[in-house]
C-alpha cells in the first residue's frame, strides 16, 4: 500500500499595538527647525539654507512596489514524503519541517517566502496606518543586530505651514538605529521599550526637521535645502528611496532590515510577534 503525507506550514505576520506618540520625558531635541523644544531639552541647530521648491515626480501619489503589502504576509511551505512497501507489511514515510533556530532572526521579505526564526532577534510587527496614500513596506527575510529601520512620508499633515508632529515607537529587545524621512518639517518623537537601545537616528528631507529622543541618543540631522540624502522617499523601489537606504546603509555599515513608508502618516510602531 502507497501512503503520502503532507505538511502544510502557515506562517501569518501580525502587526503589533501602536504608541500614541507622547513625547515623554527626559526626551531630548534635536533639529534644524524653529519649532521651541520641551522644556529642559536640549537643542541642536543647523544654519542650512529653507526655502520651499518643487516635489520630486512622485508627489502627491504612493505607488504600491511590494506584492506583500496590505496582505498579512502568509507564506506556506509544502513537504512530501512518501514510501512503499511491496511485502505483506505496509508502511508509511512522513517528514515535517518546523523550522530551524539560530542566532539571526527572519521576517517576511517582498517576495512572501518564509524563513526560520532565530531565538536572539524576535519576529519583527511592524504597525503602520497610513492616513493618505498606501502602505509601502520590506521586511528582510534574515537580519542581525543592530537592526535597521526605515520610515518615510511625504508629509505628516496637510498642512505645510507647521512642523507636523509624528511619533516612532520601538520595542525590539535590542540595539536599532532608525532613519526618518518626510519631505513636508517633521517634528518626530521617538520612545523606545525597556530593553530596546536606540542608537542613532538619521533625519532626512527637503524642508527642516526636529527629533524628540531618549538621552544619549545620537541624532544625524540630514534633513533641509542642501543637507538632505533625496528629498522624499516612501514608496519602496523608486529612485530616491532606493538611494536613501543605499546611502544609510554605507554610512552605518547595517543592512536593512525593515522600510515602512506612506503619502501621509503620523504613528509607526516596529514591534514584535
Amino acid at each position: 500500500m502507497n501512503s503520502q503525507s503532507m505538511v502544510v506550514a502557515t506562517l501569518v505576520g501580525l502587526v503589533g499595538g501602536c504608541n500614541d506618540g507622547v513625547l515623554g520625558p527626559g526626551l531630548e531635541t534635536f533639529g534644524t527647525s524653529s519649532s521651541t523644544g520641551m522644556p529642559g531639552s536640549q537643542t541642536l541647530s543647523d544654519t542650512s539654507a529653507s526655502g520651499t521648491g518643487v516635489a520630486d515626480s512622485s508627489m502627491g501619489s504612493a505607488t504600491v512596489s511590494d506584492d506583500t503589502i496590505g496582505s498579512t504576509g502568509v507564506s506556506t511551505g509544502l513537504g512530501l514524503d512518501s514510501g512503499s512497501d511491496s511485502g505483506s507489511d505496509s508502511g508509511s514515510g512522513s517528514s515535517s519541517d518546523s523550522g530551524s533556530t539560530g542566532p539571526e532572526a527572519t521576517g517576511s521579505g517582498s517576495s512572501g517566502d518564509s524563513g526560520t526564526t532565530g531565538g536572539a532577534l524576535p519576529p519583527l510587527a511592524l504597525d503602520v496606518t497610513c492616513e493618505s496614500g498606501v502602505l509601502s513596506s520590506y521586511e528582510a527575510m534574515m537580519w542581525e543586530a543592530p537592526e535597521l529601520h526605515v520610515f518615510g512620508v511625504y508629509e505628516a499633515s496637510s498642512n505645510h505651514d507647521i512642523t507636523a508632529p509624528a511619533a516612532i515607537f520601538v520595542d525590539r529587545g535590542t540595539n536599532v538605529v532608525l532613519v526618518l524621512s518626510s519631505y513636508e518639517s517633521t517634528e518626530w518623537t521617538v520612545n523606545a521599550a525597556p530593553g530596546t537601545t536606540i542608537d542613532r537616528v538619521i533625519l532626512n528631507g527637503y524642508e527642516e526637521h526636529l527629533a524628540n529622543v531618549p538621552p544619549g541618543v545620537m541624532v544625524d540631522d540630514r534633513s533641509g535645502i542642501g543637507n538632505y540624502i533625496v528629498s522624499s522617499a516612501y514608496d519602496y523601489g523608486n529612485a530616491q528611496t532606493t538611494q536613501l537606504i543605499a546611502q544609510v546603509e554605507a554610512d552605518t555599515g547595517l543592512t536593512l532590515t525593515s522600510f515602512s513608508g506612506c503619502y501621509r502618516a503620523t504613528n509607526y510602531v516596529v514591534g514584535q510577534l
